[in-house]
């Protein structure tokens, strides 16, 4: 859109840096050698070299070679369909939109005698820089269409805001042959496309635009068909404009049928896609996944410490408020933003994996930020014409693009890891780009760890394994004493039935060392065995079950979350769990090690210990 000089140097400038910090971020992540090694990325990029190199669409096993030969994994399969062919689940929007700069990375390879498989540098950096110019293109037109509702300083806070104080910025540098990134862009592009179409309603070439638009949106997320919605209510806050718009829609149905035309157009690829692979025009991919509409899980969704998206992506929250806001500001946004966002949140929260692994907080909501910029964009105009004028937005952009850049980093580092975490860990570690043995057991147990002084008041349990009736005990290696235990399974149960001198509010702490041989040692975290503290009242139910892993301590002087420990040398593994305050006089308290994957793990010296605030 054209905007005056003065704005449109600040476009410029505000995009420069942007572009800039986007760059040195991908470059420095060094994450885009490896982005399509697996998973959603893979799936979406594949159909590319699939139909333009290896022409293998019907099964994809020279795709999958070629690909392996890059980067060994085994696990790239596809499901068969009825007529015998694989189905490539992941919808091929993404593939169409980074075909150019797919093409690209394909001659360079040729000019440079490189491997063409479509898996090799070219091809992945050609690819990925393509994602983050979709994205800074639709900042570009997304400054302009918020210029017209928004002050100048305004629309460069929220396009700032946008590019790093949100999850966006994590989808376009560390992550992002994902189709968020993509969205995004293309949510921006719609938005222009709505207020061209506005401007000369009589153009028909407008009106196809919007068409084209939305169809790429749904072909890269069928999910997201829920777009078409927002051109329909566009310019709607009111009954009263609820049938202006309808009467201008009637007015102009003729347009609403190209813009319907070119979308069906833009599809038709798809549905010849399913039509190849299966024989029929339509064709449900995601084997074994599913909605559950009745069910949708809106409030983890959005407030949960494993990826929710508030959490995450915490300047939202602002933009929520802004809604409240819009009718002074932006009143044309209201409709589509109040319809759209409370189905695009109902659809995306019922899905089975409700917390979208493989990301950095919410990443179906990252297509949705074009729209939100108008109740942020509401919010920061609010408090700029308080006598505050911009400081407050000022400080809010700066305090959260702080947030979300470290926030990246650490996830980076391997420190945060927001699709399995928790409350307990999510506060152990902020601000930290070091873990701590603290850090490690908040994850685990997701229950945070005590911070004041506490003074001990007694030993509940001290079990040194050298009670002769003890089971698959071990004279060959110990802690203490002449023994320990080999656990099979579940080891060293012990209830504690009298338990007048536990209070709700205490604390117990819970003790274990443990041991595993060179050549036994568990590779994989999850299979390791547990520790752990059950509380449960007087009627039988239970109130709080709390575990660690024991071997993660061993040989893990940096605290990772990832590790499955070490072997040949003894590790202690201890925790506290705070006594719920609905804790009766005559309650119980078990504690075991629980070992379901059955680790070749030695333990010994077992302890409860009950503790208590130091007043």
């Amino acid at each position: 859109m054209f905007l005056p000089p003065p704005d449109r140097y600040w476009r410029i400038g505000t995009l420069l840096v942007i572009g800039i910090v986007m760059l040195v971020s991908f470059f420095g992540f060094h994450r885009w050698w490896e982005e399509c090694r697996g998973g959603d990325p893979w799936g979406y990029y594949a159909h590319l070299p699939a139909f333009f190199i290896h022409h293998d669409g019907d099964n994809y096993q020279k795709t999958i070679d070629a690909s392996q030969e890059v980067w060994p994994d085994p696990r790239k399969t596809m499901p068969l369909t009825d007529i015998g062919r694989s189905c490539n689940k992941y919808p091929i929007g993404v593939a169409v939109l980074l075909l150019p700069f797919f093409l690209l990375g394909h001659s360079y390879a040729l000019i440079n005698g490189l491997p063409t498989g479509g898996f090799n540098a070219p091809y992945a950096l050609s690819c990925q820089l393509g994602v983050i110019f979709y994205v800074l293109w639709g900042l570009y037109v997304l400054f302009g269409i918020l210029r017209r509702y928004f002050s100048l300083s305004v629309t460069v806070l929220l396009t700032i805001a946008l590019a790093l104080a949100t999850n966006l910025y994590y989808f376009t540098t560390y992550n992002n042959m994902m189709a968020h990134a993509l969205l995004f862009a293309l949510y921006c592009f719609i938005l222009y496309a709505i207020h061209y179409f506005e401007d000369n309603p009589a153009n028909y070439r407008r009106a196809a635009a919007i068409g084209l638009i939305a169809g790429l949106i749904t072909l890269t997320r069928l999910s997201e068909v829920v777009v078409v919605l927002i051109p329909l209510l566009w310019g709607v806050y009111s009954w009263q404009t609820l049938r202006r718009r309808r009467d201008f829609l009637m007015q102009h149905w003729r347009a609403l049928i190209v813009a319907a035309i070119v979308m069906a157009i833009v599809l038709f690829p798809q549905a010849a896609y399913y039509k190849f692979v299966s024989g029929h025009w339509w064709y449900y991919a995601y084997t074994g996944e599913s909605f559950n509409f009745r069910h949708p899980r809106i409030l983890d969704g959005l407030f949960s410490y494993t990826n929710g998206w508030l959490v995450y992506t915490p300047i939202m929250i602002f933009a929520l408020l802004g809604i409240f806001q819009l009718r002074r500001f932006a009143p044309s946004a209201l409709g589509p933003i109040l319809v759209f966002l409370s189905l695009h949140i109902f659809i995306t929260y019922s899905w089975w994996c409700w917390n979208y692994i493989n990301g950095f907080g919410s990443r179906p909501m990252v297509e949705t930020y074009p729209l939100m910029a108008f109740p942020l964009g509401a919010f920061f105009s609010w408090l700029s014409v308080k006598r505050w004028k911009l400081l407050l937005p000022v400080t809010i952009v700066i305090l959260f693009t702080s947030l979300n850049v470290f926030q990246t980093i650490q996830l980076y580092a391997g420190i945060l890891w927001s699709e399995n975490g928790n409350k307990a860990y999510y506060w152990a570690i902020f601000g930290s780009l070091k873990a701590s043995r603290r850090s490690l057991i908040a994850y685990e147990s997701r229950e945070s760890q005590p911070r004041q002084k506490l003074i001990k008041i007694s030993k509940l349990i001290e079990n040194s394994i050298e009670n002769s009736s003890q089971e698959h005990r071990d004279a060959s290696i110990h802690h203490s004493g002449q023994y320990s235990v080999c656990v099979r399974d579940s080891a060293l149960t012990t209830i504690i039935e009298d338990t007048r001198e536990v209070r709700p509010g205490d604390w117990i702490r819970a003790d274990v060392w443990g041991f595993q041989r060179r050549g036994e040692d568990s590779t994989r975290r999850e299979n390791t065995a547990l520790l752990v503290v059950e509380i449960w009242d007087d009627q039988g139910k239970m109130l709080k079950r709390r575990g660690i892993n024991i071997t993660t301590k061993i040989a893990n002087p940096t605290y990772s979350i990832w590790t499955p420990g070490g072997p040949e040398e003894w590790a202690e593994a201890d925790f506290f769990v705070h006594v719920p305050r609905n804790f009766p006089p005559a309650g119980r308290i078990k504690t075991y090690v629980w070992n379901p994957h059955k680790q070749k793990l030695y333990v010994d010296d077992l302890s409860l210990e009950l503790w208590r605030d130091e007043q």
